[in-house]
């Protein structure tokens, strides 16, 4: 429990800064001393809950090869992304230093 609003609102926005920064979605739930509950996410909590819970009805209906196929994909488009990441970090180190853009 957040002992404020300013606190929880402090709490959305840093959320928010991560969502832009990494590119990634998420959702926040905060409960106040109240039981109120209020929610953030980017671009929705709603469109993130349901995504999830789309792929995890999937999966609880007992295609765990399915589940396996889906975690290699994604293992593999990660790394195929962090290699392309690591020869463009490398290039950028690379070039001559003393020519300018001009």
């Amino acid at each position: 429990m957040l002992p404020s609003p300013s606190v929880s609102s402090g709490l959305f926005m840093k959320a928010s800064e991560l969502s832009v920064l990494c590119g990634g979605d998420i959702t926040v739930f905060v409960r106040s001393p109240s039981n109120k509950v209020y929610a953030f996410g980017s671009p929705s909590a709603k469109a993130v809950i349901n995504r999830y819970d789309t792929v995890n009805s999937f999966l609880r209906e007992g295609n765990a090869h399915a589940k396996v196929d889906c975690n290699k994909k994604m293992y593999f488009e990660t790394v195929g992304k962090s290699k392309a990441e690591q020869r463009r970090a490398k290039r950028i180190k690379e070039k001559p230093k003393g020519r300018g853009f001009w």
